[in-house]
């Protein structure tokens, strides 16, 4: 926190920041997946997003790597599955197509916002946007250019 601080407190919606942040962690969460959840749910709320959430654990999920990954999205139904374009590296895009489910790899192309340290980089926390927009920073979370599809 001292680091954040440090770095952010001339940043126009700091005091936003610090109140998502509050005392998580702070025996609130015993695992480092707990601490993410909470910073996920407590963003979430921020910026307004209501997309239905759950956690995989409570699908009962087969198989691994890949395979996994298939079961929990045909056990929700899903036509398509958005992953970071880093992914291709292990996922097996013959199990999608054999699925007939889409792959699709997310596009990082955001409006530049104006951050306390020159030039925009894009390529930072969503707490950067925050601090540096507060609540128009839903206004800044969608992709200029289209996901690009793979299977």
């Amino acid at each position: 926190m001292r680091l954040w601080r440090e770095n952010y407190e001339r940043s126009p919606y700091f005091q936003d920041v610090l109140k998502i942040l509050g005392n998580i962690g702070l025996g609130s969460t015993e695992t480092i997946s707990d601490l993410n959840i909470e910073l996920i749910y407590r963003i979430c709320d921020y910026l307004n997003i209501s997309t239905p959430m759950m956690l995989s654990n409570e699908l009962a999920l087969e198989g691994s790597k890949t395979a996994r990954l298939i079961d929990l999205l045909k056990k929700l139904n899903a036509s398509t599955y958005l992953s970071g374009p880093s992914a291709d590296v292990y996922l097996d895009k013959d199990e999608f197509k054999r699925a007939g489910i889409s792959l699709e790899y997310k596009s990082y192309d955001y409006e530049p916002y104006p951050q306390q340290w020159g030039g925009f980089d894009g390529a930072v926390t969503v707490l950067d946007l925050i601090a540096n927009l507060g609540p128009v920073a839903q206004n800044y979370i969608r992709s200029h250019t289209a996901d690009i599809q793979v299977v």
